[in-house]
């Protein structure tokens, strides 16, 4: 009787040492499976966005502005935004630098828009007729006081906002671009087309 008890307490013992990591194991398996799904579907979800920013920034139409040349905001359901001037100012007696000056309706109930000098990789530019392309002196961005429903003149002079080392000599911009923040699922460029400079003017 000893003998049989004893047999089947090594039994029951060796089994439990096997189980245990195999338990372990498939532990572990399913924590890796959670987190490879949990990835898929965040890259997923970053894919739609990307695709979703794409897709409005083609269908966006070009509408003419009110200082001249034309706009295409792809962020149209969210703000509508107009260019009210693209304006100079000296930093030597033949360069300086440009700001954009736009009136921002948020359509949605946000208090802050960012504009920026970069998105997704790319600079934000200023090109003048001639094909010179002027950069910002920083991609990062900087945030405006917005109100929904209510136009409000945002001045983006600021220097993480300024098109730098323009030449004087130029007066009209055929394409520029300006990263906007609005929040992580709408983000992008603005671009404007043939916009005006007006030098050492007040907006």
């Amino acid at each position: 009787m000893k003998k049989t008890m004893l047999k089947l307490f090594v039994t029951a013992a060796l089994c439990a040492a096997f189980t245990l990591p195999a338990n372990a194991q498939l532990g572990n398996i399913l924590k890796k499976g959670k987190q490879i799904i949990e990835k898929t579907s965040k890259a997923a979800g970053a894919k739609t966005n990307e695709t979703s920013v794409a897709i409005a920034a083609l269908t966006a139409k070009e509408i003419e502005q009110p200082c001249g040349g034309t706009m295409i905001n792809p962020f149209n359901k969210h703000a509508e935004i107009e260019l009210l001037g693209a304006y100079g100012k000296s930093t030597s007696e033949n360069y300086g630098y440009v700001y954009l000056v736009f009136r921002v309706k948020m359509l949605d109930n946000k208090g802050e828009i960012y504009f920026r000098g970069a998105f997704d990789g790319k600079d934000a530019m200023a090109i003048d007729m001639d094909g010179n392309a002027y950069k910002m002196a920083y991609t990062m961005g900087k945030g405006y006081d917005v109100e929904e429903g209510t136009a409000i003149k945002v001045v983006c002079d600021h220097e993480r906002n300024r098109y730098v080392d323009v030449r004087k000599s130029v007066s009209m911009m055929q394409k520029m671009t300006i990263g906007v923040y609005i929040n992580g699922d709408d983000s992008g460029m603005l671009t404007m087309k043939n916009v005006p400079i007006k030098w050492d003017e007040e907006p």
